[in-house]
């Protein structure tokens, strides 16, 4: 297990280089895109899947979110 600050120096470079503007806007507008372009990789790479998904409206915001928001979170302590 890495110690904490590594994690967060690594959460920090991720978040700096991939999504730099991901939070920087009270909309979100950068999240969304974000949610689009996950999207387009599962249509990429699960086309069955994302046909699921489009065929009962689970659009990447329902169940992405928590992913986005809490990258790296499960391995930091609480402490």
């Amino acid at each position: 297990r890495l110690p904490d600050g590594i994690i967060f120096n690594m959460y920090c470079a991720f978040i700096s280089r991939f999504i730099p503007h991901v939070f920087s806007d009270e909309d979100f507008k950068a999240l969304q895109c974000e949610f689009r372009i996950f999207r387009l990789l599962v249509q990429y790479h699960d086309p069955e899947i994302c046909h699921r998904l489009d065929q009962y409206q689970l659009v990447p915001e329902l169940y992405a979110t928590p992913w986005f928001l809490t990258l790296f979170a499960r391995n930091v302590s609480i402490d």
